[in-house]
């Protein structure tokens, strides 16, 4: 059972490495621009989200803080499930709304087409996926996990790679937006990519131990 679980690990981190690739292709043969890799980063947003609910809802372990309400009449009761899928997909609709409108404000003038663009979005999509049914449902990852803890999971990774990746959308725009400029961006959002994908996992077989 562990080997096999090895073996679907590497099915992740390869499909992971190549489909995040796809945009250095896209930059070099089909003239995809720095207002292109942004707005696909932000599409992969959406997607995060998304297998994040899959992941609050499988969650097997209670929540380390439950939410709890007092109603008028003095009865307290603990917030489902649903409860944290339903603010979750508030919260975080609200911020990708506001990072989507931000990186549409600061990098529009770089715009011309997004048909190959939704290709890549696709790849981003099974890569996730992939990840998801492999590792967290296939490697019974949700065993060691709670709701809660799965509800800010998609804030680390998405606050500190896309800070990143807009610091180093400036300094493109900065020195002209070369080719190899747009093509190092997309190499450091593989290296902070793959690096939180492990240190993700790591954690959670850590914890089953």
């Amino acid at each position: 059972m562990v080997e096999n679980n090895k073996k679907i690990s590497g099915l992740a981190i390869g499909v992971l490495i190549v489909s995040n690739s796809l945009p250095i292709f896209g930059v070099l043969f089909l003239e995809w621009n720095l207002f292109s890799i942004l707005f696909l980063y932000w599409l992969e947003n959406i997607v995060v989200g998304m297998y994040a609910m899959l992941r609050i809802w499988r969650a097997e372990l209670p929540p380390k803080a439950p939410i709890k309400v007092t109603k008028i009449t003095g009865e307290t009761y603990i917030y489902k499930v649903s409860a944290y899928l339903s603010f979750f997909l508030v919260h975080y609709g609200m911020f990708t709304f506001v990072h989507g409108i931000f990186i549409y404000m600061m990098f529009m003038p770089f715009f011309e087409s997004l048909d190959w663009v939704l290709i890549a979005f696709l790849g981003l999509f099974v890569s996730h996926g992939i990840s998801h049914f492999k590792n967290f449902v296939g490697n019974q990852e949700y065993l060691s996990t709670s709701p809660d803890k799965e509800m800010l999971a998609p804030y680390k990774r998405v606050v500190v790679m896309h800070l990143t990746i807009i610091a180093g959308g400036f300094f493109v725009t900065e020195v002209g937006s070369p080719i190899y400029a747009i093509v190092i961006l997309v190499i450091l959002k593989i290296f902070i990519d793959l690096s939180s994908h492990l240190s993700e996992h790591k954690k959670y077989a850590k914890s089953r131990k």
